[in-house]
């Protein structure tokens, strides 16, 4: 017992030694980032290369390729901020990692990682962020781009159902809720959840309960909400997403309420208007406008809001409409027609436009007025109406029900913040936001699941952001509740 216990201190000394005290081998590249933290042994190697164990502060180079024992793991940080915790048994290849000084630069960079083995959690930093980023992470069977996010990224045959928790009820890490995604972009349209910084949305980004949508001036693209209603935002638009709420096992929840604070929109309406249409409005500062399974267009000659955030210096003189299907219903003289109250004891006067209709609405108090054609703001609305834009809504919002005890092979993404795409080496894409994930089968290529696996949820292994600072050696982190089992004795040659 005693040359046991022994042989393992004497085995956990070793690796502090060789951690912190062995030579490093200097590179004469440009460092493009360091290492935070490694627990047990990791090493970094280029083609032709020495071995490098890598300690504490230790350069990263272009072309290293990382690698962390069975019961190991390293926290790394790249020069723009990235943050990488490398799980036990992973190899990553840094293949590029070049950045553009310049933010003003169209093509500000390209970063290329390769992810061999294991896997990695990560929060990107500046890059990722920027407009134009071309930020890859490599598998063999996807490839999986990267906008502003916190993600973790899997290779599993079945030993991640070994980790602690990986059986073990999995608690959301977000409560951001999908609602809608983007399926046609012109130029580039923006987000913005909440006090959380604006966002940049590409074609399959996830829209959430909250968000305010942007377009610019040369801007514009096509939404599809969960209920499969569709909204074109016009140029130089910003429309909230109030408070949305569709589920088939409960319909008496359903609801849909979006205020257009500026420009236009073109909408038709989906399934939550044909069983619950009361629960279905559209909001600006001149009315409130109900639907009856419809297709209509609106926009604002001025902001649609009264006070709206100082998004523009114009005041609204008015809302022209235009209904191209089914009927919309006008809720004038409201007192209460900006605020966010979803039931409102007021009582309005109500308005009906059929379809073949246009009119102008002055005001909130003025009877709306009829015109013989679309007015000239409408005509130039250029953006798509959204029933003639071509959607795949099953590749959207349908997937497949993770289940640990029936557990699949292959690459496992799940996303907590920000937006990621992966692409299959069959050509079929997928976009996942935050509360979302999904699995690459090397047969049968990217699939959607409805809820985020366990064994990535419930990691022990720290994630990035929970580095201690005041953790200054290897025995800091020895019994924090991983149970990873050290072998008795270690043989240097």
């Amino acid at each position: 017992m005693e040359q046991y216990l022994i042989n393992k201190l004497s085995f956990r000394y070793l690796l502090i030694f060789i951690l912190f005290m062995a030579p490093v081998i200097a590179s004469a590249e440009k460092s493009i980032g360091k290492v935070v933290y490694t627990r047990g042994i990791a090493t970094a190697k280029q083609d032709g290369g020495n071995l490098r164990v890598l300690a504490r502060n230790t350069g990263l180079y272009e072309s290293d390729v990382l690698t962390t024992g069975k019961n190991s793991f390293a926290m790394i940080r790249m020069v723009d901020g990235t943050r990488m915790t490398l799980r036990p048994h992973t190899s990553i290849v840094l293949e590029h990692y070049e950045i553009s000084s310049n933010a003003k630069d169209k093509a500000p960079g390209n970063v290329l990682l390769q992810l061999l083995k294991g896997g990695f959690r990560a929060i990107t930093g500046s890059f990722s962020k920027t407009r134009n980023a071309n930020f890859k992470i490599r598998t063999t069977t996807a490839t999986i781009g990267i906008r502003g996010t916190e993600f973790d990224a899997r290779l599993c045959d079945g030993d991640c159902l070994k980790t602690p928790g990986a059986r073990k009820e999995a608690i959301a890490k977000t409560d951001k809720k999908i609602v809608a995604r983007i399926v046609f972009v012109r130029g580039f349209l923006r987000a913005r959840y909440k006090n959380e910084k604006t966002r940049f949305l590409k074609k399959g980004a996830a829209l959430y309960e909250g968000d305010k949508v942007i377009s610019g001036k040369r801007d514009y693209g096509v939404l599809v909400f969960s209920d499969k209603s569709r909204m074109s935002l016009a140029r130089d638009s910003v429309f909230h997403i109030q408070q949305y709420n569709y589920s088939i096992k409960k319909p008496d929840q359903n609801s849909s309420i979006m205020q257009l604070i500026r420009g236009g929109f073109r909408v038709l309406t989906g399934l939550i208007a044909k069983t619950s249409r009361s629960k279905v409005k559209y909001r600006t500062v001149t009315a409130t406008i109900g639907i009856r399974g419809t297709g209509f267009d609106i926009i604002c000659d001025g902001d649609c809001v009264a006070g709206n955030e100082s998004l523009s210096d114009e005041s609204t003189t008015g809302m022209d409409v235009s209904v191209w299907k089914g009927e919309i219903v006008l809720d004038l003289k409201c007192e209460d027609i900006a605020q966010d109250k979803v039931d409102s004891n007021k009582k309005c006067t109500e308005f009906s436009i059929a379809a073949g209709n246009n009119y102008h609405v002055a005001n909130n108090f003025t009877e709306p007025v009829a015109q013989n054609q679309p007015s000239g703001l409408i005509k130039n609305l250029i953006t798509p109406r959204p029933d003639k834009v071509e959607v795949d809504f099953e590749n959207l919002f349908t997937g497949e029900v993770y289940n640990h005890d029936a557990h699949k092979p292959g690459l496992y993404v799940s996303a907590y913040d920000g937006h990621i795409d992966i692409k299959d080496i069959f050509g079929n894409k997928i976009d996942i936001g935050a509360g979302e994930a999904v699995r690459v089968d090397e047969n049968k290529g990217v699939i959607r699941l409805l809820s985020q696996p366990n064994f990535q949820v419930n990691d022990p292994v720290p994630s990035p952001d929970q580095f201690n600072p005041a953790f200054r050696n290897l025995l800091d982190f020895m019994d924090q509740g991983l149970h990873i089992d050290y072998p008795e004795q270690c043989e240097i040659r």
